[in-house]
């Protein structure tokens, strides 16, 4: 019954946009409510998602049913408005629950209801079907189920329940209820919240009706086997519609999109040399801290500290906030505090003492971890107070754009005994530390981060920790003039003030290269089978062709998946003390290919078969000579050369270190056997492998004096020259202003350290 030509009826021509459309394929645009004038019936006629949409469903059944050749089918799938769910959950959900009653009541009082699919097997028996078959599938809202496929429809119905809600409800709600623009956004912002309670269980019951109108002559049985192969289809049909194709199902290549990011996120973490220059992270690891590790906090108080606080992993991190409280931001008496909007810097570089102080100290806590901890850690300068990317990927996805800097904002949420830190950074960790335990069921406790040394935002202090000792540090006037000097001799008159910069800067900034390669002594066990990164999704994360990823651009609809994903890593999966290092694998490659690109890249060949000698020297151990020009079989001995026997295959950090790895070896290869590379060519395949790469050796320096620091921007120090050329400086030198700042506008300075939330 199908001809050569194909003739489609549709209410768009959305389809026409996205995919070739073949010769033979016509596509009209009409309205199925009016009449059909149709030259000849249809093979097959398909509606689905119309709820709310049609007036008349008799007259539209009736049309269908006139239309169809013999022989034809006739399927329509419609989502039943009512969000159910089989644990009783969904009781939970008032708010979204109240969004699908009210919105039924609105289009049934518009005269296009949304709530009538479980009425149409009668309906379409009464416009003349016959042997009309139904199913009900049950379509997850969230990755709450078990079962991995329904998992991934979950994660992409939820993304379009949420864009339903933010499509449907404005209109409707306005025009048809008279609600105002401030009522529907307060509303939807509540609907949305229970839709994406990881706790609450929802799905949508979707039906499907089918018909087959009979050939004379067909018997049951073909009839039967139609049917049933009709079910599958209309089923798949339904549920592939709610999943995109993934990067690696669009394009089967055999280099992992995003590898060489990928790579580097795993290479980079808990590093703070690769973390800072790779400083925009994107992704989001499980990490966990052995019972009795030590851990520092500077404070003013000599008392333990209970809550929510942070720790330092270096001391000389945590002597800088051992001091004194000043007195305050307005309203307290005190000097005036910063502008609501500016990030203040959590790093003490500058004291300033008033003339009427006399000298005081703080006091340096040094705490054990009286459990093993379990970390949320987010990879790059995620704690650096910047707005070039720095925490974009806490802010918009862990946080759902949901923090505000603003003081006042800041103050709200925090309470009478909430933890210190900037606005925004008091809002992170109050939120960070109500996810862990209202969404995450105690899962989680801390936020691992790094800025210019690695800190934990830890939420429960007392119940987590065993306090070691605490000291009281150097008096701040004593920091400040090598000494403490009398009153009579400190600096007066108006507006005179005493500043210090040394405060142990030069042994901090120490401190924290000493761990520019790894944060050292097992102090963290990072979990590389299990891990989110926004490279895994199809993102535009490089927008017009920036060197560094932002997210800062995207819809939050488009980050959705990533904190479903997110909250299912947290809620699944339980770190083994040692899973499998795949940092350690992509060090054997960049220690064993590092130098080795460069020399290559350079160019210092003169001819053709003197780069092909060295090459074939590089790959000698992998040549089997009785079959030298084996070009696949060569790569392949070379890629899986530091991977081991028997190494986990199918997790993102095993497909990115193998990805890479084959395009090192396939660029060797090619460069050693293609006889069609000349020179330039094959130098060239080099330096765009070196720029692909992008690894964090490259930047290192070479052969600083044991008293010279290779010097990376750290926020809040350093200064574009330093990013794009590091090199061996005196570490006093960061202390001053000695060029552009990395980080912009005062982000780069330190602030005046006497306001109340300077503590770490």
């Amino acid at each position: 019954m199908v001809s050569n030509a194909l003739s489609v009826s549709d209410i768009k021509t959305v389809m026409t946009d996205t995919i070739r459309v073949p010769p033979n394929c016509s596509f009209e645009v009409d309205d199925y409510e009016g009449d059909w004038v149709y030259r000849r019936p249809f093979d097959f006629i398909h509606a689905r998602e119309l709820e709310g949409c049609i007036a008349d469903e008799d007259a539209l059944f009736r049309r269908a049913l006139e239309h169809l050749a013999p022989g034809g089918y006739f399927e329509i799938q419609g989502v039943y408005a009512q969000l159910a769910s089989d644990d009783d959950t969904a009781s939970k959900a008032t708010n979204a629950q109240a969004w699908i009653k009210t919105l039924c009541d609105a289009l049934a009082k518009f005269g296009k209801p949304v709530d009538t699919a479980t009425n149409w097997e009668r309906r379409l028996k009464d416009a003349g079907f016959v042997d009309v078959h139904q199913a009900v599938h049950k379509i997850p809202i969230g990755a709450w189920p078990k079962d991995p496929k329904l998992k991934e429809i979950g994660k992409f119905q939820a993304v379009q329940e949420l864009q339903v809600i933010d499509s449907y409800t404005p209109g409707v709600f306005s025009r048809v209820l008279g609600w105002n623009n401030d009522e529907i956004e307060v509303f939807i912002a509540k609907v949305k919240s229970d839709l994406k309670n990881p706790s609450i269980h929802l799905y949508l019951p979707v039906y499907f009706f089918f018909f087959f109108l009979n050939i004379s002559g067909w018997s049951t049985a073909e009839m039967s086997s139609r049917r049933r192969r009709f079910v599958v289809f209309s089923a798949l049909a339904y549920l592939a519609s709610a999943i995109p194709l993934t990067g690696a199902e669009q394009d089967e290549r055999a280099t992992l999109p995003n590898a060489n990011h990928i790579f580097n996120a795993v290479h980079s973490a808990m590093r703070q040399w690769g973390s800072s220059l790779n400083h925009n992270g994107m992704s989001f690891f499980l990490a966990t801290v052995p019972k009795g590790t030590q851990f520092y906090h500077g404070t003013a108080s000599s008392e333990p500290v209970n809550g929510t606080e942070w720790l330092a992993f270096e001391p000389e991190h945590a002597l800088g906030f051992a001091r004194p409280r000043g007195r305050g931001p307005p309203g307290r008496g005190g000097r005036q505090g910063p502008p609501p909007d500016r990030h203040v810097p959590q790093l003490p570089l500058e004291i300033v003492a008033d003339e009427n102080d006399t000298p005081k100290a703080g006091y340096l806590h040094t705490y054990a971890t009286a459990k093993d901890l379990r970390l949320l850690y987010i990879d790059g300068m995620s704690a650096g107070k910047s707005s070039i990317g720095t925490l974009d990927s806490q802010d918009r996805i862990l946080y759902n754009d949901s923090v505000d800097s603003s003081e006042r904002e800041a103050r709200l949420r925090r309470g009478p005994r909430g933890p210190g830190g900037p606005p925004g950074e008091r809002d992170r960790a109050i939120q960070g530390c109500n996810m862990a335990k209202e969404i995450w069921n105690d899962r989680i406790d801390g936020i691992l981060r790094m800025e210019a040394g690695f800190e934990i935002i830890l939420c429960n202090f007392e119940r987590d920790l065993d306090v070691v000792r605490i000291t009281q540090a150097k008096g701040f006037e004593e920091r400040a003039h090598g000494k403490s000097r009398p009153k009579s001799s400190r600096p007066h008159g108006p507006g005179m003030k005493a500043k210090a910069r040394g405060m142990g800067h030069n042994n901090w900034i120490k401190a924290i290269a000493a761990r520019y390669h790894s944060i050292g002594g097992h102090r963290v066990i990072v979990d590389y089978d299990h891990f989110v990164t926004a490279y895994a999704y199809a993102l535009d994360l490089f927008p017009g062709g920036a060197s560094l990823p932002r997210l800062k651009h995207l819809p939050t609809e488009e980050l959705e998946p990533l904190r479903q994903d997110l909250t299912e890593m947290v809620m699944e999966y339980d770190p083994p003390r040692h899973s499998f290092d795949w940092q350690s694998t992509a060090d054997m490659i960049v220690t064993r290919y590092s130098d080795e690109l460069q020399i290559l890249a350079a160019g210092n060949f003169t001819t053709i078969e003197s780069l092909r000698e060295e090459l074939e020297n590089i790959l000698a151990p992998f040549i089997d000579y009785s079959d030298y020009n084996a070009s696949n079989a060569i790569t392949e001995r070379c890629a899986s050369q530091f991977i081991p026997h028997g190494a986990p295959k199918d997790t993102l950090a095993s497909q990115a270190v193998r990805s890479v790895s084959q395009k090192i070896c396939s660029t060797l290869t090619s460069a050693m056997l293609d006889t069609t590379l000349d020179l330039k060519s094959a130098i060239n395949s080099f330096q765009d492998l070196i720029d692909y790469l992008s690894w964090s050796t490259w930047k290192e320096c070479r052969g600083c004096a044991y008293d010279e620091l290779c010097v990376v921007p750290m926020w809040p120090m350093g200064t574009v020259e330093d990013y794009e050329h590091p090199r061996c400086k005196d570490p006093n030198e960061q202390q001053g202003p000695q060029g552009k700042s990395y980080w912009g506008g005062h982000f780069g300075r330190p602030p005046p350290p006497d306001h109340e939330y300077d503590e770490l």
